[in-house]
């Protein structure tokens, strides 16, 4: 029980690093990935807005 408990303190700061690294790889993914997002949302509105306008009118 105490060697497992040892290991686990051990393990402790390399798996809180682990965690940061795939926290933060994620949080710059979901980033990036929001951007990209809103970049073609944007350029969609726009094109929505420029060849759908005369039929509003």
């Amino acid at each position: 029980m105490e060697f497992i408990v040892e290991m686990w303190m051990y393990a402790q700061p390399a798996m809180r690093d682990l965690l940061a690294k795939a926290t933060g790889t994620l949080r710059k993914y979901a980033e990036t990935t929001t951007r990209t997002m809103t970049a073609h949302y944007r350029q969609f509105a726009r094109f929505q807005f420029q060849y759908c306008n005369f039929t509003l009118y």
